[in-house]
């Protein structure tokens, strides 16, 4: 299986994966044709992309009602 390595500070990250190593086009299109197609798998992705700006949100909020409220 095709592999992709990245390094994040101290850490290494490979992934094996089909699309390491496709370019940004392939991506998007192999996504589009996995959506249409049903694959479970995209709606848990985009469930939880969702869920992940729902809580940077909320945590945006809080810190303005936080800095608000020490104004008062």
């Amino acid at each position: 299986m095709e592999s992709k390595t990245y390094t994040y500070k101290n850490a290494i990250v490979t992934i094996y994966s089909p699309l390491a190593n496709m370019s940004e086009e392939e991506k998007k299109m192999w996504y589009s044709e996995q959506w249409e197609n049903g694959n479970p798998l995209m709606y848990e992705i985009a469930d939880a992309i969702r869920a992940c700006e729902k809580s940077i949100i909320r945590s945006q909020t809080e810190r303005e009602q936080m800095r608000n409220s020490k104004s008062i």
